[in-house]
């Protein structure tokens, strides 16, 4: 199933959803818009790329007791400046749409929904985070987005379904989901999550089977030279892969009864169990580890956010991209400038990565958003997929009290009803 058709299941709820008489806590309307800067250590792309403005509806229907539907139109138009063709091939205003659609059956403590759908299981992430599902593990990569909407917490587009169970103390989750924004999209991932805890201190654990299932497009493989193809060969590396995660939360403001967020998060991951005999050898180089804290602010922010994160991946962060092969490489290896060179390269400038985030309610309808961050962000073309998978976002220098970091800074002003 292609991409564009999956996008009519929830256009069919949209529809449906519209048909049926909706109160006004069954639909959400919001508009948006967007101002930011990326300062770039590369001065030819950096400085303002994106002024956007938006729109949302959304619709959370409960049909009975025990069927509700969620469709959810987003319209976005956007002009790019200095990384205009570098992102998106074409200058000039744009616009774009973006559909989801879920339809939820609950019965007690057990609850399946499907569809095609933003899936989170690490409700205080804000940014980094969300391993299981937002990360490659041959060849190693993370991300920060997936979607269109740069301000949206992170979370992971899905078009499957899941079923939960939920005791209270105790949730699980098991998830089936075909791939959607990175190549090949709709290959076939399966996921397991479980939680235990309360609001005052939690602790989960997840497993994913990630492309067990091959339905997406054949890759191309024919660039690759002819020694890398014998090793992936030889190795039997391929896209699929074991993931596991560990993510926990301590709230100290529930524990100390208080009004403001005081919480301490964090997530580590291990990107594939499978090691090979060069490239992939050493496993804590497949472990990424983020830290957050939410700083209670006295009433004056509604959230103020700060997540650090380490990973020791020593090769660039880039995907399907290998520049001495002469173009797209959809290959498990991962990118390194010439493949011939006897030693290794130690990429350790990207190791670290932060994101600040900042939330202000100005009244009941009318909200500000601020994000300053060097993350794994990556624009997309006009397909959803990557352009090139290069993160806008390095630092260069090779020792870490003298680098030179990118960072960008995004702030919205949103209304909604």
């Amino acid at each position: 199933m292609g991409r564009r058709s999956l996008l009519l299941f929830p256009a069919l709820l949209l529809v449906s959803a519209a048909a049926a008489e909706l109160s006004d806590e069954d639909l959400t309307v919001s508009g948006y818009v967007d101002a930011g800067r990326f300062n770039l250590v590369d001065k030819s792309i950096s400085g303002e790329i994106m002024s956007r403005l938006g729109a949302k509806w959304r619709i959370d229907k409960k049909i009975d007791d025990n069927w509700s539907v969620m469709a959810d139109l987003h319209w976005l138009f956007w002009r790019n400046q200095a990384t205009d063709i570098k992102a998106f091939h074409i200058v000039g205003l744009k616009f774009d749409a973006d559909l989801q659609g879920k339809i939820t059956y609950e019965s007690g403590a057990h609850r399946i929904q499907g569809g095609l759908y933003d899936f989170k299981y690490n409700p205080d992430s804000k940014n980094l985070g969300e391993y299981l599902l937002r990360s490659e593990a041959y060849p190693t990569i993370l991300e920060s987005s997936q979607g269109k909407d740069f301000m949206a917490h992170s979370s992971s587009r899905v078009a499957g379904v899941e079923y939960d169970v939920d005791h209270g103390f105790f949730r699980q989750t098991a998830l089936l989901y075909a791939e959607q924004y990175n190549i090949p999209v709709n290959d076939i991932s399966a996921a397991y999550l479980a939680a235990v805890g309360s609001q005052k201190a939690e602790i989960g654990f997840g497993i994913a089977y990630h492309r067990f299932l091959s339905l997406g497009e054949e890759i191309n493989t024919s660039l690759v030279a002819p020694q890398q193809a014998a090793y992936i060969e030889q190795q039997g590396l391929e896209h699929k892969a074991v993931k596991t995660s560990l993510h926990g939360r301590l709230d100290f403001g529930a524990i100390l009864e208080m009004e403001d967020n005081f919480k301490l998060y964090g997530e580590v991951a291990l990107l594939g169990l499978k090691s090979d005999t060069l490239y992939y050898k050493n496993i804590k180089e497949r472990v990424p580890m983020m830290m957050g804290l939410d700083i209670p602010t006295g009433g004056i922010l509604n959230t103020f956010s700060v997540e650090a994160e380490y990973f020791a991946n020593p090769y660039y962060g880039r995907k399907y991209l290998a520049k001495n092969l002469g173009g797209s490489n959809f290959s498990p290896l991962p990118y390194i400038d010439n493949y011939a060179k006897a030693a290794l390269p130690k990429y350790a400038r990207d190791d670290w990565k932060w994101s600040v985030y900042a939330h202000k309610a100005l009244n009941s309808w009318v909200d500000l958003k601020v994000r300053l961050a060097n993350d794994h962000l990556r624009l997309r073309n006009w397909d959803g997929d990557f352009e090139g998978g290069e993160p806008m976002t390095k630092v260069s220098g090779d020792q870490w009290y003298l680098l030179k970091g990118d960072w960008y800074l995004t702030a919205r002003i949103e209304f909604h009803n």
